[in-house]
Order: C-alpha cells, then structure tokens, then sequence
C-alpha cells in the first residue's frame, strides 16, 4: 500500500511519451497579417492592402484518449489502499471507543458492589456487636 502512494507521488518518467508525440497530428492553423500601407507626400497612390498568410505550427496536444497514463492504471490500487486505511482508521476508533466503554461500566460495577458490601455490613454489623 505505501509503495503505490510512492509510486503515485514521485512516479517513474514515461519511456513511451516520445511515441505520442510521433504519433500525434500537428495542426497547421493559417494567420492573417495585413500591411499597412505608409504615408507618402509623393503625388503616387499608395498601394493597395496586400494580405500575408503564413503558416503557424502548433505544438501537438496529446489527447487523453491516446495518452496511457500511469497514475490512471494505478487508480485501483490507490482506492484499495485509501479504503484499507480508512477501514483501518475506523477499527481503530471503534476499539478505542469500545474500550473507553468498558472501563466505565467496569467503574460503575464496583461503585455498585461497594454500596451493597456497605448496606449489607450495616445490616450485619449490629447483629454482630450484640453477640461479641
């Protein structure tokens, strides 16, 4: 159990990362750029607005479907260990309480025997004067 919480907190690097970027599609995503034309004072007419289109390259996103995932695989092992640990924490509680039960109805009980051992000697106690 503490080996797949250490695992999940410091995990391995992935050996396979670099194959979901080969295997991944890069998206071409076109970017207009427009050329302002100057001001000139020549008699001339400036010229005209000429649109630039370049092409941008976008990193590949890898998408969650295609990306194995090592946190995702041990996701059954970590609910395991978190439902043992908290299992673990209610027996413990329960056994605390159970005990904290038990050492008072033990007090109780002999605070009962103590008053009857002293209403009993009361009752025996003069008969035994009398014959002494």
């Amino acid at each position: 159990c503490v080996i797949s919480i250490t695992s999940m907190l410091n995990p391995s690097p992935d050996t396979g990362i670099d194959s979901l970027f080969e295997s991944t599609h890069r998206v071409d995503v076109p970017v207009v750029t427009t050329v302002v034309p100057l001001l000139v004072t020549a008699p001339t007419l400036p010229p005209p607005s000429i649109p630039i289109i370049s092409q941008v390259q976008q990193a590949p996103t890898p998408s969650p479907a295609t990306a194995p995932s090592t946190s995702l695989q041990d996701l059954p092992n970590l609910a395991l260990c978190s439902v043992q640990l908290q299992s673990d924490r209610l027996r413990d509680e329960a056994q605390a309480e159970n005990e904290d039960f038990l050492n008072k109805l033990d007090e109780n009980i002999q605070k009962i025997i103590k008053e009857q051992v002293k209403v009993q000697v009361s009752k025996i106690l003069p008969k035994i004067e009398k014959t002494v």
